[in-house]
């Protein structure tokens, strides 16, 4: 395992020695049967003119913009949030939860003055707190941790609970999984775990990270990208993401779709939708299109549009091969489609084009700059920015690779786009911007990601569906273990036995949360 994990995070130069060393094992020039046929590889590798592109300003409140530039990454010591919480925070709780072992626990005085902190860091960055939490501790039981927490906080305020707060004594996803399903679907409020280990270290970096999603769940807003022009936009747009996981093989879990919508003029903010997609199916199905998509179309049309549809979607489609393309059009945008249709039926301002966009990671394509020059950051991977869009793409259609991040660790694996449909005929200039700069509003970082937010939180969201299913805990686990026996037969693989997950109530404007991230 530790020969793997330092063979994966190889720097550029040392996976450019790998993999010269693997050719020359290869020996393809030698190769018999390669020479009858007058078949030959080239063993060098491609060399092509990349670009890079100009990097933007971060804006947080206060109208104070940073200015990341190659770097990758931003401070958010002395910033505040662009948009702190909706509502002044007071009506909320924290749970303690034990641990069997004496050495994962934390103790009751070091959690307070964790929140302590945890709250004067809010307030630094913004947030708006007017209420102390409501304490609950040594309940093992996730379930009644939760039920005990909901109903504490809801006596002493006489209000429901805006958010509950666990502090976790190790990494069990179990109890994550089950914490999560009861506050989202069961109560319906939004929730945030933290480790106990890194609780009691106290630190404020960790005060930051854990914020951003706390502040996101509330309704606020981390960031966005500080504009030249007046809006994102030129004109209303949504934007779309859609992704769907699947178990692993046989495990007889079924998939689960999501699909986000943008929520704000900006983009920066997204709602999700999550929904059962039979078992192992990558198409989104008709319905669950239509149940995820439609209120979360009307709810953007209600706070975002003043009423109308908008002139202008994007859909980012994640995780499909490019066997799949075409069914991509055939089904899942014609569904798309038709649902605008008909809530635009009886509009005369109908008029919604399209840009399809598919999102893959699953490749083998690297980039290796020349050493020593503006291309290559201190580790040797392409700087942020840098877009390929000749040599190594498709020679007929439309398609691209981004790097639009800063590899810590390892190789940095650039996104490749592929435009499979582009109705509103956006250029690429702008196209390629509007992809980079939106890299940089991913909520619950300071630095550009990798891949489109809106796909990325459909990946948060698709995974955290696990969560909703409509099971028994012991039932789930058992299950998981992918045991052949009982798990695996071809009658509980068929998508007719996929039950739905259980759904978010419409409270506290909980579906139109973040409640994902």
């Amino acid at each position: 395992t530790s020969a793997m994990i330092k063979f994966a995070v190889q720097r550029p130069p040392g996976r450019l020695d790998t993999i010269n060393t693997g050719l020359k094992m290869l020996n393809w020039q030698g190769d018999e049967k390669l020479q009858k046929y007058g078949f030959v590889i080239d063993p060098n590798r491609i060399k092509t003119n990349a670009r890079i592109l100009e990097p933007p300003q971060v804006l947080f409140g206060g109208g104070k913009a940073v200015a990341p530039r190659f770097s990758g990454r931003w401070d958010l010591r002395g910033q505040t949030f662009l948009a702190g919480n909706e509502a002044p925070l007071f009506s909320w709780g924290v749970a303690v939860m034990p641990s069997q072992s004496p050495r994962e626990n934390i103790g009751k005085p070091q959690a307070i003055q964790f929140i302590k902190t945890f709250l004067a860091a809010y307030k630094s960055h913004g947030g708006n707190i007017t209420g102390d939490p409501v304490w609950v501790n040594g309940i093992s039981d996730e379930a009644k941790a939760v039920e005990t927490l909901y109903h504490a906080v809801g006596n002493k305020n006489n209000v429901r609970p805006q958010m509950m707060m666990f502090i976790l004594p190790n990494k069990d996803v179990n109890r994550y999984l089950r914490i999560k399903k009861s506050c989202d679907c069961r109560y319906g409020i939004v929730s945030q775990c933290v480790q106990a280990a890194h609780a009691i270290k106290n630190s404020g970096q960790y005060h930051s990270n854990v914020l951003m999603k706390f502040n996101a769940k509330l309704g606020g807003t981390t960031c966005r990208v500080a504009l030249k022009t007046a809006g994102h936009f030129t004109r209303p747009t949504m934007i779309i993401g859609a992704d769907v996981s699947h178990a692993a093989p046989g495990v007889a879990a079924p998939s689960y779709a999501a699909v986000t919508v943008s929520m704000d003029k900006a983009a920066a903010r997204y709602n999700a939708g999550v929904q059962t997609n039979g078992h192992r199916v990558e198409m989104i199905t008709t319905k669950n299109l239509e149940d995820m998509l439609r209120p979360q179309i009307n709810h953007w049309m209600q706070n975002v549009s003043g009423g109308r549809l908008p002139d202008h979607v994007y859909y980012f489609r994640d995780g499909v091969s490019e066997g799949q393309y075409t069914n991509v059009l055939k089904y899942e945008v014609a569904d798309i489609k038709r649902i605008f249709e008909i809530i635009g039926e009886t509009r005369e301002d109908f008029s919604v084009k399209f840009t399809v966009v598919v999102a893959e990671k699953r490749h083998h394509i690297r980039f290796f700059p020349q050493p020593g020059t503006k291309a290559a950051d201190n580790n040797g991977n392409p700087v942020p920015g840098t877009i390929v869009e000749r040599d190594v793409t498709h020679p007929h259609e439309y398609d691209m690779y981004l790097c639009s991040h800063k590899a810590i660790q390892g190789t940095a694996r650039p996104t490749h786009y592929h435009i499979l449909m582009d109705e509103q005929n956006v250029s690429p200039d702008e196209f390629q911007k509007f992809l980079y700069e939106h890299s940089y509003q991913y909520q619950r970082a300071t630095t550009p990601v990798s891949l489109f937010p809106a796909v990325y939180y459909a990946h948060l969201a698709s995974n955290r569906a696990r969560a909703h299913e409509d099971i028994a805990e012991s039932q789930r686990r058992e299950r998981d273990l992918g045991d052949p026996s009982k798990s695996t037969s071809k009658e509980k693989l068929s998508a007719e036995h996929v039950k739905p997950l259980m759904l978010i109530p419409e409270v506290n404007k909980m579906r139109y949360a973040m409640w994902y991230i």
